[in-house]
C-alpha cells in the first residue's frame, strides 16, 4: 500500500507544473517616442488699398484692396482689424469711415468669391472669444485676396482706413 500512495504522489507533483499560471519566457522589451506638439505656428500678411481712386461713385463688388496671407501650419484665418466697425455677423462686411470726414463712411466686403476666387472662397465663420473669424478649407495655408465695396458706393476725398487681422487656426 505504502508503494502506492507513493507513486501517486509522484504523479501528482509530475501534471502540476503543466497546470499552472503562464508567465515570460524572455525580457521584456520596451520601444518609445516623442508626439512632437508645436507651441504656436506663425502668420503673416499684407494689405493694400488702391492709390488710384477719384471721387465718385463706384458699383458693388468694385474692388478696393489687396491682401495676402501666410500661416506655417493649420489655415489661414481672418477678421477685420480695427479701426473697422460694423462688423457684421458673418465677419465679411465693415465699415470705414473717411479720414477728413467722419459722416463718410462706405461699407467693405473682405474675401468675396466674386470678386477674389480662390482657394479661400469658402471660408467659414468661427466664433472665438466672442469674436467672428473667417476660417480657410483645412489645409489652406497661403492665400491672396482682398476688399470690395459691399454695394454701391459714393467715395469722396481723403482715405478710408482698411485693416485685417490674421491668425492660423487649427480645426
Amino acid at each position: 500500500m505504502k508503494i502506492m500512495r507513493r507513486g501517486l504522489l509522484i504523479a501528482l507533483t509530475a501534471i502540476a507544473p503543466l497546470t499552472g499560471q503562464a508567465a515570460a519566457v524572455s525580457e521584456v522589451i520596451t520601444q518609445s517616442d516623442n508626439v512632437v506638439v508645436q507651441n504656436t505656428a506663425e502668420a503673416s500678411v499684407s494689405a493694400t488699398g488702391r492709390t488710384d481712386l477719384y471721387v465718385g461713385e463706384y458699383p458693388a463688388q468694385f474692388k478696393v484692396g489687396t491682401w495676402t496671407a501666410k500661416v506655417t501650419s493649420g489655415s489661414v484665418a481672418f477678421k477685420w482689424g480695427a479701426p473697422m466697425t460694423a462688423i457684421d455677423a458673418t465677419g465679411l462686411n465693415a465699415t470705414t469711415q473717411n479720414s477728413t470726414d467722419s459722416t463718410k463712411k462706405v461699407v467693405l466686403g473682405i474675401n468675396n468669391p466674386t470678386a477674389f476666387p480662390g482657394p479661400c472662397s469658402t471660408s467659414v465663420a468661427q466664433t472665438v472669444g466672442g469674436v467672428v473669424w473667417r476660417a480657410c478649407p483645412q489645409g489652406v495655408t497661403d492665400v491672396s485676396s482682398g476688399f470690395v465695396l459691399a454695394s454701391k458706393s459714393t467715395l469722396s476725398p481723403g482715405s478710408y482706413p482698411i485693416s485685417i487681422d490674421v491668425a492660423a487656426f487649427a480645426y
